[in-house]
């Protein structure tokens, strides 16, 4: 049960930051209208490249250097990725700890953006 909550909780982050990409390009539906050019960067599970493409990578940057609870809640967010599915071993502290941190960086998103 932990895998599954843990493995379903990073799509959080991703379809949010994707999200933001959308509203960046103007797009009403990220997988319907298809980009023309470069879309292959935008069908990524890969959080580091989708925060940069989301247009928060600069004011992430800045505020990383005094704000110690975002640079831990992302590095625990890093944790997650598509493939955890595999993965059969995961704790209920896992969890918690991808939940709470995913929680205070979306908080984060919305103040910022």
């Amino acid at each position: 049960m932990e895998e599954g909550a843990f493995y379903l909780a990073g799509y959080t982050v991703e379809l949010m930051l994707k999200a933001y990409i959308c509203k960046n390009l103007d797009i009403d539906n990220f997988y319907v209208k298809p980009l023309k050019t470069g879309k292959q960067a935008f069908f990524t599970h890969e959080l580091d490249q989708l925060l940069t493409l989301s247009g928060m990578r600069t004011i992430f940057d800045q505020e990383v250097l005094t704000n110690q609870l975002l640079v831990d809640s992302w590095k625990d967010i890093c944790t997650w990725s598509e493939e955890r599915r595999y993965v059969s071993v995961t704790t209920h502290t896992e969890v918690a700890i991808l939940l709470s941190s995913i929680k205070f960086f979306l908080t984060w998103c919305h103040q910022n953006w």
